[in-house]
């Protein structure tokens, strides 16, 4: 058996998204692969994880009885995976085998570019097992839940907690201006963990979960690219002032005439940018050689089915 999930970008509503914020997201042209194969040998769990470079930098087993480690490359992340296991373990009978499980994860971008390698992992698993993904990440990880559900429809998703719920909906959402927008690799990868941790949902009020919510409806809804660069705008500068922190473009780029906002976890992932083709440059002078146009990146001609998927 074969699964296969996108990964993600987030356009809006970053850190406000766990205060109950619409969040848009989209897949990204790449993913992580997860081959599952049955052997009737010995009841042992066989993990093997292959890099987009084809490099296989981890390989665990596992006792399929109670799921002890018996050998890894990577303690830390056999601990991760255990807590996923046990979890699946618990609610699905897709472990409860006398043969040998063999799993092979196949990932499809760097893992340094921030796009997903673990949410398309637990979207993946979630496929096989049939689980709760939202419950599954909360086994292994901390988070909105957002990418998984990018993860688990490969299609644009609004997504937003209620009363800690998740709920989303895929949205068939493709910029017109497609081709005026491109994304640009700081280099430095955040960790999304650590970010959700620090963030202070609390100090959240109404009016600023309705500021982000009304700037993702507009985004969904603009069909011109200087309407699209205000809007961006004025989502950098409503969450600087909530974080405490210069924008990317005030920090980095303040003489770019374009466009600029951070995605995810602020500080060194991909940021998207406007412009045009010769604007690409400018980044490419300032020493940011990894640019990647829009339809490059992002997947956003998959059909989309069904309108709404949410609370699951």
């Amino acid at each position: 058996m074969q699964f296969y999930s996108r990964g993600k970008l987030m356009l809006s509503s970053e850190y406000v998204v766990l205060g109950g914020a619409k969040a848009l997201a989209v897949p990204t042209q790449v993913g992580q692969f997860m081959e599952v194969e049955h052997f009737p040998e010995d009841g042992v769990l066989h993990w093997s994880a292959v890099d987009h470079t084809g490099f296989c930098w981890f390989i665990a087993c596992f006792d399929l009885t109670d799921l002890s480690l018996i050998s890894t490359t990577y303690p830390a992340g056999s601990n991760r995976l255990v807590r996923l296991l046990e979890y699946i373990k618990k609610n699905s009978d897709v472990l409860d085998s006398e043969d040998s499980i063999h799993i092979t994860t196949l990932l499809e971008f760097d893992r340094n570019w921030g796009l997903g390698s673990s949410s398309t992992l637990v979207a993946n698993l979630a496929k096989w097992s049939g689980v709760d993904p939202i419950e599954l990440l909360h086994a292994g990880f901390n988070g909105s839940g957002y990418d998984v559900a990018v993860g688990m429809e490969n299609a644009p998703v609004v997504y937003h907690l209620k009363n800690r719920k998740p709920f989303w909906e895929t949205v068939d959402w493709a910029p017109v201006f497609s081709d005026r927008l491109f994304f640009v690799y700081l280099g430095q990868k955040q960790n999304s963990e650590k970010e959700v941790n620090a963030f202070n949902v609390d100090a959240l009020s109404k009016a600023d979960i309705d500021f982000f919510d009304n700037i993702t409806d507009d985004i969904l809804s603009c069909h011109e690219l200087p309407e699209f660069e205000t809007l961006l705008t004025k989502h950098e500068e409503s969450l600087a002032k909530i974080l405490g922190r210069q924008t990317v473009k005030q920090r980095l780029f303040p003489q770019y005439k374009g466009a600029i906002k951070s995605l995810g976890a602020w500080g060194g992932d991909f940021i998207l940018a406007t412009g045009t083709e010769a604007d690409r440059e400018f980044f490419v002078h300032e020493g940011y050689a990894l640019v990647i146009s829009w339809d490059d990146m992002i997947n956003t001609t998959e059909k989309v089915n069904g309108a709404v998927n949410g609370n699951v």
